[in-house]
């Protein structure tokens, strides 16, 4: 493998995590605000999924490294889920 492709080597070369089925993409979602005279953008990855087990199988495949940066599936309707599953910069939580 020559240098450059050792500088560039991307993600794809590196063991792919496990898909979780049953999740599906729904949407970005932002929210801004103002934090300490600050202005703050949230950042939201929203998911659905039928199931709790499947939300939680796709969320131990993630992982966030910024703050203000959330992932979440939302289990049933996703304007209205029984329970969101999420992961952020602090680990994984559920409301």
């Amino acid at each position: 493998m020559g240098i450059l492709q050792k500088l560039f080597k991307s993600k794809v070369d590196k063991e792919p995590k496990k898909k979780a089925e049953g999740v599906t993409f729904v949407k970005m979602k932002y929210r801004d605000d103002v934090v300490l005279g600050v202005p703050v953008r949230y950042s939201y990855e929203v998911y659905t999924a039928e199931n709790s087990e499947q939300a939680w199988d796709f969320i131990k495949t993630k992982s966030v490294d910024k703050k203000h940066y959330y992932i979440e599936v939302n289990v049933g309707d996703v304007y209205n889920p029984e329970v969101i599953v999420g992961v952020d910069i602090n680990g994984t939580y559920e409301t």
